[in-house]
């Protein structure tokens, strides 16, 4: 009772402290612990440990008794980005990934029962970059962390087969700053000029001449809460084989937080537009007749200059964690030695095609007036792309208790080249792994492993959907993990 004690504590802290996380197949983590990191994740056929709740549980059977492992990655990004105004590498920052697992196998019965929690992924990155219209040394931020509580059921009906389900509580946190360009057709508030009536958005575009308007924007506070749930089988043909299949469901996570929106820069460089716009006009003579103009113009279309262009909101985005269906084989061909291999389809096609934000309830009238309400919605194109995972690993117990792994993991990038940019560069491919651990009389286990994404560069397409600042940008990716994970069984 008091183990049970001290894992709900340590439960709770974990729930309460972890910050968002950055991750590697796209926003998925590569593994769940640091066995299974140290064999490049394999682990859908392989159950030695509880963290089989968070990959295919139904290899929660193979425990034998009580079982905890706890432990967390240490994940730094390297980021860089290249385009016209830029050429900078991005903020380092170290993102903790903490996990903790409770699992236990009756001693009379064939059921086996789990308690974990996971940090499943993330993306993020950090800039200062400069901007033709944010100006320089603007901060471009995002930070996306998904996190689940996952209690599990486990039953082996046969000696040979086992089967398991995990019920999920996702909890995700996002927050994200960076110059955000719309079409100038969201600007829908109507404007008189010259004895007609035309909508603000066709004056930028056709009379200033823009084609994509700029806001300074920020989400802060988001959080979301969503269900989901995994089923898994394993099957143990022979001593020496074992195969195991899972499939992930989605998860819906609609994020509630607050958002602001700056578009002051992006007047300030209007305004000399419309000054030398208004000259043309037959009445105006000098360029302070003509910034007269201009500020009587915006004054009788109730637009006053002194509550400035920078709006709140409440802000809700849509969004969802995909669906994944893996297999996996696991071998040992010798008592000592254990190889097994992984294959992981992730359908991001499906949860990444756009980024939707409604902002509501904004508080400037100026914005109010020029976009036709105080209700924003904005959708950020992705297009991502489902993702096949191949990971091998392979695992020597070079002295009794003493273990040593080495493993690979493949995924093709998901992000296309026409909605690559700079804060979500989840481009990684190529993972290369190292570990070892070291088990004390099947008491206490210590496993560590390290983890590198070997860097990779994309360069964005020329006619970039996002924003203009993207054409043909650089965007690249390299990380550095290093796990650890502590167990005990009895």
């Amino acid at each position: 009772m008091k183990s049970l004690v001290r894992f709900s504590i340590a439960l709770a802290l974990t729930l309460v402290l972890v910050p968002a996380a950055f991750a590697t197949n796209g926003m998925e983590a590569t593994a769940s612990g640091a066995r299974a990191a140290g064999m490049g994740g394999v682990d859908i056929a392989i159950a030695t440990d509880a963290t089989a709740m968070n990959t295919n549980p139904a290899g929660l059977t193979q425990l034998l008794g009580h079982r905890i492992d706890f432990g967390t990655a240490l994940l730094i990004p390297i980021v860089h980005f290249k385009n016209d105004l830029n050429d900078k590498d991005g903020v380092v920052n170290i993102f903790p990934m903490p996990m903790i697992a409770y699992g236990y196998r009756f001693q009379n019965v064939p059921i086996a029962l789990g308690l974990g929690v996971f940090t499943q992924g993330g993306m993020g990155a950090e800039f200062k970059l400069d901007h033709a219209i944010a100006g320089q040394d603007a901060d471009y931020f995002s930070t996306l962390g998904y996190m689940k509580l996952a209690p599990t059921i486990a039953y082996q009906p046969h000696e040979m087969v086992s089967l398991g389900g995990a019920f999920n509580l996702g909890w995700a946190q996002m927050g994200m700053k960076m110059p955000f360009a719309v079409h100038p057709s969201i600007m829908t508030g109507r404007a008189m000029r010259g004895g007609s009536e035309v909508s603000f958005g066709s004056l930028f575009e056709n009379m200033l001449g823009y084609d994509e308007l700029t806001a300074m924007a920020e989400l802060e506070n988001a959080n979301a809460f969503g269900f989901g749930g995994k089923l898994g089988i394993l099957i143990t043909p022979h001593e020496v084989v074992s195969l195991g299949l899972a499939y992930t469901f989605q998860t819906t996570l609609t994020f509630h937080g607050d958002a602001k929106m700056d578009m002051q820069g992006q007047f300030d460089d209007a305004l000399p537009k419309m000054v030398d716009a208004f000259q043309l006009m037959p009445s105006v003579d000098t360029p302070q007749q003509a910034e007269q103009a201009v500020m009587e113009f915006f004054q009788e279309n109730g637009v006053d200059p002194e509550r400035g262009y920078a709006a709140n909101y409440d802000a809700e985005v849509e969004f969802a964690w995909p669906r994944k269906l893996a297999f996996g084989v696991a071998v040992r061909p010798l008592e000592q030695l254990l190889m097994g291999v992984d294959v992981t389809w992730i359908n991001w096609s499906a949860t990444m095609e756009k980024f939707k934000m409604t902002l509501s309830n904004g508080d400037n009238d100026n914005i109010n007036k020029m976009i036709g309400g105080d209700k924003v919605v904005a959708e950020i194109p992705l297009k991502w792309e489902d993702q096949l995972v191949f990971a091998f690993g392979t695992q020597y117990e070079f002295l009794p208790g003493a273990f040593a792994r080495v493993g690979y993991n493949y995924g093709k990038n998901p992000v296309p080249d026409d909605t690559v940019f700079a804060v979500f560069p989840a481009i990684v491919e190529h993972h290369i792994t190292l570990g070892g651990g070291y088990n004390v009389k099947d008491f206490f286990e210590v496993n560590a492993a390290y983890e590198y994404a070997v860097s990779n560069t994309q360069t964005a397409s020329s006619d970039h959907q996002i924003a203009a600042e993207y054409d043909n940008s650089e965007s690249t990716l390299g990380e550095h993990l290093a796990h650890v994970m502590f167990s005990f069984a009895f």
